[in-house]
């Protein structure tokens, strides 16, 4: 039920950032959970749950994340050759 929730919020997230072309990047470290130490495990199947839960939110946003920064580059792109191509044309109006 948790997963479905992180997944439910990550896809509105995702949805308002790309319908304001705004990529907002994760954190840039991985949750707490996944920090080694040797004589620390998972006491409880909750604490694994809940650790699993958030390593998945985390990958899922870097995938947001990602799409978001690859198709903001893409539009960059087609802008630039789309200006190259009205001036090679000598267009006076460009836009």
């Amino acid at each position: 039920m948790r997963t479905l929730a992180v997944s439910f919020a990550l896809l509105v997230y995702a949805s308002v950032a790309q319908a304001e072309n705004v990529c907002i990047e994760p954190d840039s470290t991985p949750p707490t959970c996944t920090e080694r130490t040797p004589e620390k495990r998972f006491e409880t199947t909750e604490e694994f749950e809940a650790c699993r839960d958030a390593v998945d939110a985390y990958t899922q946003a870097l995938g947001v994340w990602v799409t978001c920064i690859a198709d903001d580059a893409k539009n960059r792109a087609r802008r630039a050759y789309k200006n190259f191509a009205c001036k090679t044309r000598a267009d006076t109006f460009c836009h």
